[in-house]
């Protein structure tokens, strides 16, 4: 009879615990949420050279020339080298190329464009082109050109441009804001030197300006030589406007 009690407690014992494991088992994977994947982030943008930015903007490598006809409706033949970059933005730059001209003439000049190519997540690719943006000296000279970051914006494009005729040599600044859809042309012509050196009259003078920025924020060209002095620009509407007296009567 004690044999019968002891198997009974044991019959009754394993019964328990495998009703425990069964009340403890876990929902069937059919049952479970799957967290969906992280999207992986997309490549940062590679390092571009200036020669495959020109190949991009250009469609070939430098040199390229291109013929353009000009308001003497006369075709004149440009040819660009190998530009230089100008980061804009991380998945932004600006590519600057100056091109000389075939005609070395002295009315004949070169010329400055831009191009901007932008990182699209796996390669870069042009998003705009602005060709002869600027033009440059005579003689079929390209223009000289830096870009600025003290001048109130950042990316400043000033092109400097000069020319010597009949004794008289003159110099002057286009100024250009690279933006971030487009470049814009703010100013041109700003007068930066003049000089009376090759006419052989007297008195001589001889004038130049520097670029910066006056203390009210305004761009000012502040002069040093026969005569000293400063002259203003304010933006007004997009564009560079004199806003006091120019230094240098005419050139």
């Amino acid at each position: 009879m004690r044999r019968i009690m002891v198997l009974a407690a044991t019959v009754l014992a394993l019964a328990a615990c495998q009703k425990s494991a069964n009340k403890a088992a876990p929902p069937s994977s059919d049952s479970e949420s799957v967290a969906p994947p992280v999207a992986a982030a997309p490549p940062a943008p590679t390092t571009l050279s200036a020669d495959e930015a020109f190949r991009l903007a250009f469609g070939a490598p430098a040199p390229v020339q291109r013929s353009v006809t000009r308001q003497n409706d006369f075709e004149e033949v440009l040819s660009y080298g190998s530009g230089k970059l100008v980061p804009l933005a991380p998945d932004l730059v600006a590519l600057v190329s100056t091109a000389t001209n075939a005609s070395d003439c002295h009315a004949c000049s070169g010329a400055l464009s831009v191009h901007y190519l932008k990182w699209d997540g796996t390669a870069w690719k042009r998003s705009g082109a602005w060709p002869e943006l600027l033009y440059g000296n005579g003689f079929g000279a390209a223009p000289d050109w830096t870009v600025r970051q003290d001048l109130g914006r950042p990316n400043y494009l000033i092109s400097q441009v000069g020319w010597t005729g009949q004794g008289y040599t003159c110099s002057s600044a286009d100024v250009v804001y690279l933006g971030p859809d487009a470049p814009v042309v703010m100013g041109e012509g700003i007068p930066l030197h003049f000089d009376n050196e090759g006419v052989g009259e007297d008195p001589v003078v001889s004038i130049d300006g520097k670029l910066g920025r006056g203390p009210d924020g305004k761009l000012r060209v502040t002069f040093n030589g026969t005569r000293s002095g400063f002259t203003d620009y304010e933006i007004v509407g997009g564009k560079l406007h004199r806003v006091s007296e120019n230094v240098i009567d005419s050139c």
